[in-house]
């Protein structure tokens, strides 16, 4: 309800259902179960957005899956359910599991055109603490934001792994 509350900060796009690496196959990424299957990516990706839409939010155009790492055949599957592949190239909170010091900092490391990747949706660690300091201070050394509808999609965020 937040993030809808504020539509001018934020764009909402498809993170999937249930938090899977879109992967076929069955090595563990990060830890985590890949989807296995070109079915359950499918029902992965049809699954984020059917939750988006039954919270009232509109139909994505962007997908990143829980890892952001993909088999090719994955990619090409998910592309060809008429997404676009976002990713990031700073990961500031490495999950949410940077105390919120650490967060700010690697945050100011950023460069013209990246796209940072931090949570602020864990409230018992204080990561999303950094990610706020962090913006706050960017815009105040003249970073601008802007949404992934702004930009093009970047050819290594649609990298496949293995």
């Amino acid at each position: 309800k937040t993030l809808k509350a504020h539509a001018e900060l934020f764009q909402l796009e498809n993170h999937g259902a249930m938090h899977i690496p879109a992967v076929t196959g069955t090595e563990k990424l990060y830890g985590l179960e890949p989807a296995g299957t070109l079915e359950a990516v499918a029902a992965e990706v049809d699954g984020g957005a059917a939750a988006m839409a039954a919270a009232g939010i509109g139909k994505p155009i962007w997908y990143r899956d829980a890892t952001a790492l993909y088999s090719s055949d994955s990619l090409e599957h998910i592309r060809g359910m008429g997404y676009r592949i976002a990713g990031f190239s700073l990961n500031a909170d490495f999950g949410a599991s940077l105390p919120a010091d650490k967060v700010h900092d690697r945050m100011l490391t950023a460069r013209d055109g990246d796209v940072i990747i931090g949570h602020i949706n864990q409230p018992k660690r204080y990561s999303g603490r950094g990610i706020v300091s962090g913006v706050l201070a960017l815009k105040a050394h003249g970073y601008t934001f802007v949404r992934l509808g702004d930009v093009k999609e970047h050819k290594a965020w649609g990298e496949a792994v293995g």
